[in-house]
């Protein structure tokens, strides 16, 4: 075999080589694409999980809360039938603000129930809303 063959077969065999390295290239940049794309996708959907925990926290707290601001009212006042409470985003020390739906029924000549409903953020399309419920004895 000459010299010159030799030297052809031996460049072939490098380009050959070469050419082998992009597919598996590729396939190694597709794979960390679709890696990295599912890992954003997942961290997006938990910050909107946690987001959602946490209004739903708070119209918890909002519910509760309305229930107490009308158990102080029927102390103050046995006629006190309800309310639309405004709660606003300088009172809650946020960005949104809530609204509490306060009812008052009586059920019998001693017991009263009270039904609180919580609406929040009241801005947004994705609000929570809470409904809690209590009986409350001893009010005329």
């Amino acid at each position: 075999m000459t010299t010159h063959k030799l030297r052809q077969r031996i460049n072939n065999s490098r380009w050959a080589r070469r050419g082998s390295v992009f597919p598996i290239f590729v396939v190694a940049l597709l794979l960390v694409t679709t890696v990295t794309g599912s890992l954003i996708k997942a961290t997006v959907l938990q910050k909107k999980r946690v987001s959602l925990t946490n209004v739903s926290a708070q119209a918890e707290w909002l519910a509760q809360s309305g229930l107490d601001r009308a158990i102080a009212q029927l102390a103050e006042s046995a006629e006190y039938a309800g309310e639309e409470w405004k709660i606003s985003n300088d009172q809650l020390g946020g960005k949104h603000s809530a609204i509490v739906d306060l009812t008052v029924k009586a059920i019998s000549d001693t017991q009263k129930q009270i039904t609180a409903r919580a609406r929040y953020p009241v801005e947004s399309e994705q609000r929570a809303l809470i409904t809690r419920t209590r009986i409350v004895s001893g009010t005329k």
